[in-house]
């Protein structure tokens, strides 16, 4: 007994460091957030600060540009994790592929997902700038000059845009996450469904599928949460612009943050936006367990 409390102890002395860091970047931040998002904390107005209650909650209710945000954050995710997983499962399928030189794609293909994201969306703004970007060239030599448009100044097109962006830039790395464990699936469930009559879409549906759904309920859990929260690819491509029409929660905090100083505002929108995703992630995995189940 007294060996088992040594080496619980040790094993808990080892844990006690990261914990604390833990700690100290994480929960103390989100807690100082909540408290914050209760007054009226301005960066210029420091010594003014005062407990307001529930009176930046009620901001953000009525206000139409909050919801406007909030709309376009659900928008955003609702398409792109979708197409992102599915566009990543044909990638992996195709990676698994006994084809020569298969390695050599295996290997590049994460290359435009680990290079920064506003590498990555410069280079895709001038792929598609509508004086010297490739896409309006060949629209030119296909007889399409008609098409050609500032796509992220177009108030009817950005938000597909930032759409595509995100699509571009992710689809890879699910790809690449679920090539693994396709490799990793018995060989003999196939032939066992093929002797039993499965034609190829049924072994998707029935083999395929089934054994690579964790790794799909991680990949999806976390791109919600990156695609929800992400500021960077927004504010880098269009800004929320045009007219508001790509504003999503991020780039509406963090003009309430830096460019009104209303921090007790902003801080009130990212708890607002924690909320909403500890929220889904709860549904979500339930809803995962309950269909193993």
């Amino acid at each position: 007994m007294r060996a088992y409390w040594k080496r619980t102890l040790w094993a808990y002395g080892l844990l006690l460091p990261a914990g604390v860091w833990v700690l100290v970047l994480m929960f103390y931040p989100l807690a100082r957030a909540i408290v914050d998002s209760f007054t009226n904390l301005n960066l210029l107005k420091p010594d003014a600060l005062r407990w307001i209650g529930f009176d930046n909650y009620v901001t953000l209710w009525n206000d139409p540009l909050f919801w406007s945000a909030l709309k376009h954050s659900l928008l955003l995710t609702a398409w792109a994790v979708p197409l992102e997983l599915g566009i990543g499962l044909m990638i992996a399928l195709a990676l698994k592929q006994p084809l020569p030189k298969i390695g050599f794609f295996r290997a590049t293909i994460l290359f435009g997902w680990v290079i920064s994201i506003v590498a990555q969306v410069i280079f895709f703004k001038t792929l598609v700038n509508p004086h010297t970007g490739w896409i309006s060239q060949w629209l030119q030599l296909a007889g399409l000059a008609d098409w050609e448009r500032n796509w992220f100044q177009d108030p009817q097109v950005s938000f597909a845009m930032v759409v595509l962006l995100h699509v571009w830039r992710n689809a890879p790395f699910f790809g690449i996450s679920i090539l693994p464990v396709l490799l990793a699936i018995p060989k003999a469930l196939y032939e066992s469904a093929y002797l039993d009559g499965a034609t190829p879409l049924r072994q998707f549906f029935y083999v395929t599928l089934p054994q690579i759904r964790w790794i799909v309920v991680a990949l999806v859990l976390g791109h919600i949460v990156f695609t929800f929260s992400d500021y960077t690819m927004v504010a880098v491509s269009t800004g929320g612009g045009p007219v508001y029409a790509t504003e999503v929660i991020p780039t509406y905090l963090y003009k309430q943050a830096w460019s009104y100083h209303e921090l007790g505002l902003a801080a009130a929108t990212g708890t607002v936006m924690f909320l909403l995703l500890v929220v889904f992630a709860i549904v979500y995995i339930r809803h995962q367990l309950k269909k193993q189940s």
